[in-house]
């Protein structure tokens, strides 16, 4: 049985930092979660973003951008910081 720790660590994204190889935990997918909204609404409010691009940001197989980073946490209220679970 899992433990609800690790249920929950697995709402958040990994996106890998390609400065220095590490591993960082985002909080893309909790964020859209707790909106209602699915990967393909997401993508649709982000503009020019594949729900596809949106499975791999929140599935940590790929970086979010920065600009893109940036629009997305003003579309969610947070700071580039948390989005990226840094803060």
């Amino acid at each position: 049985m899992q433990s609800q720790t690790y249920r929950a660590e697995r709402h958040l994204s990994l996106v890998s930092d390609s400065t220095n190889g590490v591993v960082q935990r985002t909080n893309l997918r909790s964020l859209r979660t707790a909106q209602g909204w699915t990967q393909t609404e997401l993508a649709g409010r982000l503009l020019d973003v594949s729900p596809a691009e949106i499975r791999r940001y929140e599935a940590g197989r790929e970086s979010i951008p920065r600009p893109l980073a940036g629009r997305a946490a003003e579309l969610f209220g947070v700071s580039v910081a948390h989005l990226l679970g840094r803060d």
